[in-house]
């Protein structure tokens, strides 16, 4: 089963393999910073480089016009999933002007082109890393508001070769109901069917190490790597017994890995 959760700000990818009394993680990917904002950004900039044209005067130079255009445009794209046509208004925007602008369905999803493809990417990845064939997934399922939008559910019928795609979960309940039982299953004060779950580690950790002696003599190998199962423990052993050594524990950033550290964050 794929599950695919596509929210305000990240979108995320799990294959997971069901039996009666247990659950294996097979696949986990994630484009951390790819969401409906995106979305919403994409028409702030088309509409406001309009009206900088019309008007000689650029909106997106002062943030209270932007946060202005964004929330039209949001409403717009809502508007958008069950419409083919949407009018984005601001009265006043900037210097006194209007900014009012009808917004097709197929001009939205050509606006939105490259996000879209973005989005495509992830899951063709996410099925790659699981190393399984569509045929094998059988179904998929939705999560996060902005996978009401038409074109997401085209793209994912075509990327996971699915002729119908399920909202069995509700979404705005499925992650705390999730929680709520794992707590039960862990809690002494409530009788829960044992469900065993194997996780995925999404992202490849190393440890780096040397000895005082040697400092430029460093070894590294890789503890973790992606796909591997946890919770799970490791033991290392060193040879040296007078210590006086640097460890170091680190994301290995392998440009063959498809697994990415989100911007900024330090590995």
């Amino acid at each position: 089963m794929a599950f695919v959760d596509l929210g305000c700000s990240k979108t995320t990818i799990t294959i997971a393999r069901f039996t009666p009394d247990k659950v294996k993680i097979v696949a986990h990917h994630s484009d951390r910073n790819l969401g409906g904002r995106d979305f919403d950004y994409a028409i702030m900039e088309k509409v406001a480089a309009e009206f900088d044209k019309k008007y000689k005067n650029d909106p997106m130079e002062n943030v209270r016009c932007k946060l202005r255009i964004l929330e039209a445009a949001e409403k717009a794209r809502k508007i958008l999933t069950a419409d083919t046509e949407a009018n984005i208004s601001v009265d006043y925007l900037l210097d006194e002007r209007d900014l009012n602008r009808n917004l097709k369905r197929d001009e939205f999803e050509e606006i939105i082109k490259p996000i879209t493809d973005r989005f495509a990417m992830v899951c063709r990845e996410a099925i790659e890393l699981s190393k399984l064939s569509c045929a094998d997934i059988d179904s998929v399922e939705l999560l996060g508001d902005c996978t009401r939008t038409p074109i997401i559910s085209t793209i994912l019928k075509e990327v996971f070769q699915k002729q119908e795609l399920f909202r069995t979960c509700k979404a705005l309940e499925c992650v705390v109901e999730g929680a709520s039982m794992q707590a039960a299953m862990l809690s002494p004060s409530f009788a829960a069917r044992s469900f065993t779950i194997e996780d995925y580690n999404a992202l490849p950790l190393s440890v780096t190490y040397h000895f005082a002696d040697k400092p430029d003599n460093k070894k590294s190998m890789e503890l973790f790597p992606v796909g591997s199962n946890f919770p799970v423990t490791k033991s290392l052993s060193f040879k040296n017994k007078l210590g006086n050594m640097s460890v170091l524990l680190h994301y290995n950033q392998n440009p063959n890995n498809l697994a990415q550290l989100m911007k900024g964050l330090p590995t």
